[in-house]
């Protein structure tokens, strides 16, 4: 039973100390953290860089694109014919 009172006693005074003033928030301090915390809000403000994304996308297709190439190719075999006529 001695063992029993020390152990709720020990688990009654740490309770006390974990509620200590450090920890007291103020309703700005809530305000921030939930903001900071909120899912849907985050959420939300990736939907918005992905707009902002999408609408650079849109404005990139109704530019005009331009585009070269170029090829040159030796035929060997006639070159090869003509050394052999000389």
């Amino acid at each position: 039973m001695k063992y029993i009172y020390t152990i709720i006693v020990l688990f009654f005074s740490t309770a006390l100390f974990a509620q200590s003033d450090d920890n007291i928030l103020t309703l700005q301090d809530a305000v921030e953290m939930a903001i900071e915390k909120n899912i849907s809000i985050k959420n939300s403000e990736l939907n918005l860089l992905n707009s902002e994304l999408g609408k650079s996308d849109a404005i990139g297709d109704f530019l005009p694109r331009v585009s070269a190439s170029a090829n040159h190719q030796w035929n060997m075999v006639e070159v090869l014919i003509l050394l052999l006529m000389l």
